[in-house]
């Protein structure tokens, strides 16, 4: 509800949406479908479906489909991967092998994008029944190449949110007190801080606070990586390198495990993490 009246106040200051009545206003606050799950829509969206006919038989018919599918990701796919996470995995009491870990991370993130996109394709197109376009909130984000690319396919309407209420203020701000000089390390800077802020947002225990850290870190490290590349290659080389069909491959293997990984901190507090029965042999 904050993020979606903030970003709503930001459309209309910035003139994106004209002034709207009491009651369209009420009625984008409320709207049922995005209420528990997102993804925050536009206002602007919200604005133009109340006020044109968007949809088709044909889009319509894809909605129903797209429910349908939301619910087997959630239902079906959701059910089989998390019995295979950390909950079903490893709370038995049980020892378990360290590579145990690692494989609850991956199915745990298999688990998350199955239920987390479910539940958008559902509202998606619940709302597109209602005759309300909402925002995209996943774009493949399991084949992405690096934790930057991860961020612009997962969530993506808050991160579109953070990026624009959080970050580009930030950068502003500190550009102008320090200069251009150091406007690099100014965009790390604040890389970090709007990561760290994800991770609480999430939630205030310890556990968050190092999946935020652990994201802050895979960010900036991306973003020194990608700015010695770019010194040590001129500019084809370097798009030579972004195409290279073997690069992308270890990056995104590499990427995935990052993640799965990082998932074992967004999913357990550190608690349960630390008095886990792990044997290495």
């Amino acid at each position: 509800m904050a993020f979606r009246l903030t970003s709503a106040a930001i459309e209309i200051r910035n003139g994106k949406v004209s002034q709207i009545n009491f009651w369209d206003y009420m009625s984008y606050a409320f709207f049922v479908p995005t209420a528990l799950v997102g993804p925050i829509n536009p206002l602007s969206n919200f604005i133009y479906s109340l006020n044109n006919k968007i949809f088709d038989l044909s889009d319509y018919i894809s909605f129903v489909i797209r429910i349908l599918f939301g619910v087997t990701k959630i239902l079906f796919l959701g059910t089989i991967l998390q019995s295979l996470s950390f909950e079903s995995l490893l709370f038995d009491g049980l020892p378990h092998h360290i590579v145990d870990l690692f494989i609850s991370g991956v199915f745990f993130y298999f688990y998350l994008y199955a239920n987390f996109s479910g539940f958008c394709d559902i509202v998606i197109g619940t709302s597109g029944l209602m005759g309300i376009k909402v925002s995209e909130n996943f774009d493949n984000p399991l084949i992405s190449r690096n934790i930057k690319d991860f961020w612009n396919r997962w969530h993506l309407t808050l991160s579109h949110f953070l990026r624009d209420t959080l970050f580009s203020i930030i950068v502003l701000n500190l550009t102008r007190k320090f200069g251009t000089k150091h406007l690099n390390h100014i965009i790390a800077f604040s890389i970090f801080l709007v990561f760290v802020i994800i991770g609480l947002w999430h939630g205030s225990k310890l556990n968050f606070f190092l999946f935020g850290l652990s994201h802050a870190f895979g960010m900036v490290a991306h973003h020194y990586y990608t700015l010695l590349i770019k010194k040590l290659l001129n500019k084809k080389q370097f798009f030579n390198y972004n195409k290279n069909i073997y690069i992308r491959i270890v990056s995104t293997t590499i990427n995935f495990l990052y993640i799965s990984l990082t998932m074992i901190l967004f999913a357990n507090s550190f608690d349960s993490i630390i008095n886990l029965n792990l044997v290495s042999n």
